[in-house]
């Protein structure tokens, strides 16, 4: 079956203009000829909001959430396509700081901002109808299509040819399982429930990356242990200038492996069951693999940035697709996106680069030349997370979901693939946005999809990044809760007070 995605031919469009000033005749036109069904929005990039789905928050009637139609212009040559999928905007935004933080808020935020495929689809193939009505022709790009994908997955004792939907019934029979070790539980206060959370450990918790039932006990913050889970308090919200999160930080730069989290959260199997698979990796062992086109080192690069600080982190992660091993190196430099920071470092040198180099974000003309011109030899690949763009099997008056593998070049040379299964939780996961001229894109879109189906920190769920990328973006957050998630994998990193 035929795979397209969301893209739509501009030939019939003066493409001497901007891509902003396209997009607002766009949007303009579908205010003014159904000024009830499309409304205006803050997004810069965006066509307009969808009145019909204004959806109200009712415990106070003042916050809503509405679709909005997210829109992007990709050119090549002398031609251009636009690129549709749908997005959420809430009222009143974030920003002002009006917004309350209740836990019913942010329960009805967080299903209010699921989208599912479906809707997608239904609400990206009225505007287009809307738009011809108008008298904008917009038929479908034509892209290249890529589907059935060579996929492998392997344990201990059996092999999977199509992409895992319970992904915790893979770690039953690990590749390769670790010594069980003794996690020493510690708090960050001196009221932490250390021995009450040691002895309910005791009782229950298991983990089959383990060769037998680790044992816990409890320890001073200072004691020296082979993994540890460290408690911090139950309630309120810590800050970057907190004490606990002061040691945090201790053990983090000693290089010390551990997991962060609250007591309450160790009586659910959910969180505990990713902390002891966290622990079980980060100790070594492997609980999976996925088969490559060929075997490499991937390094991977991210940036996170922290605007009233005026800093960016820089993260590369060198990943091993054989071993599973990453090695991370992590700098700090003033808050920009291009590479300078980075390669200022002497010690980010060709050595680290031994086959392929993944950007997570866009590579601009000069950053590509820093590329090439520091490590010429690598290949080059370009990830772009969350595109404004959508999957589907079929045609677009009658689609199905796309499936892991199924992947689409554009005009532009880019390709847009499925790597993770469609739809989590009842909202859809969009596609991967790759490019890259040193290889070719059947052997690209595989490994993606090979990639993003290893094991990285949850027992429950893939990433929907591929491996190396996502270790990349977790070493470069800046806010506390990035950081606090991303600490414990021995990796070093910087505080980000």
């Amino acid at each position: 079956m035929t795979v397209r995605a969301s893209q739509f031919d501009l030939a019939e469009v003066d493409l001497a203009r901007s891509n902003l000033d396209i997009l607002k005749e766009l949007g303009t036109s579908l205010l003014e000829e159904y000024p009830e069904d499309y409304s205006s929005c803050r997004r810069r990039y965006a066509l307009a909001g969808i009145c019909s789905t204004r959806n109200i928050f009712s415990l106070d009637g003042a916050h809503s959430c509405k679709r909005i139609v997210c829109a992007n212009i990709r050119r090549a040559s002398d031609q251009a396509c636009l690129e549709l999928a749908i997005g959420n905007e809430f009222h009143p935004d974030f920003g002002n700081g009006y917004l309350p933080r209740t836990a019913a808020y942010e329960k009805w935020r967080k299903l209010a901002s699921d989208i599912p495929w479906q809707e997608h689809i239904e609400l990206i193939r009225k505007v287009i109808i809307d738009l011809q009505d108008i008298g904008w022709f917009l038929p479908m790009a034509q892209c290249s299509a890529m589907t059935e994908l060579p996929f492998r997955l392997d344990t201990r004792n059996r092999t999977f040819s199509s992409f895992p939907t319970k992904v915790s019934n893979l770690a039953t029979a690990p590749l390769r399982s670790v010594k069980a070790p003794e996690i020493a539980v510690k708090g960050t206060w001196d009221e932490a429930p250390i021995s009450r959370v040691a002895g309910i450990l005791n009782d229950s918790a298991y983990s089959p990356l383990f060769s037998d039932r680790p044992k816990f006990r409890p320890a001073g913050f200072g004691e020296p242990c082979q993994a540890s889970i460290v408690l911090v308090p139950q309630n309120g919200d810590l800050d970057t200038e907190a004490e606990e999160v002061n040691q945090i930080g201790e053990l983090e730069t000693s290089g010390q492996i551990f997991s962060v989290c609250k007591p309450s959260s160790l009586s659910n199997r959910f969180p505990l069951g990713n902390v002891l698979f966290g622990l079980g990796m980060r100790l070594g062992a492997i609980p999976w693999t996925t088969r490559m086109s060929h075997e490499s080192v991937i390094t991977a690069m991210d940036a996170g940035h922290r605007a009233e600080k005026a800093k960016s982190r820089w993260a590369v992660a060198a990943y091993d697709t054989k071993s599973q091993r990453t090695k991370l190196h992590v700098r700090d430099g003033a808050l920009q996106e291009n590479l300078d920071d980075l390669f200022s470092d002497e010690s980010i040198g060709s050595n680290d680069i031994r086959a392929e180099l993944w950007r997570d974000g866009k590579l601009h003309a000069r950053d590509r030349r820093l590329i090439e011109s520091r490590f010429p030899s690598a290949p080059i690949v370009e990830i772009i997370k969350r595109p404004d763009a959508v999957l589907f099997r079929g045609s677009l008056d009658n689609p199905s979901p796309p499936r892991p593998g199924d992947a689409v070049v554009g005009p532009d040379g880019s390709v847009l693939v499925q790597n993770s299964v469609c739809e989590r939780n009842g909202s859809y996961l969009r596609p991967l946005r790759a490019r890259s001229s040193d290889i070719e894109p059947e052997a690209l879109c595989s490994d993606l999809v090979a990639l993003t189906a290893r094991p990285t920190r949850s027992l429950f769920h893939v990433s929907t990044l591929p491996a190396p990328v996502y270790f990349a973006d977790r070493a470069s957050k800046l806010s506390l809760s990035g950081w606090l998630s991303a600490v414990g994998n021995g990796w070093r990193l910087p505080p980000i007070n």
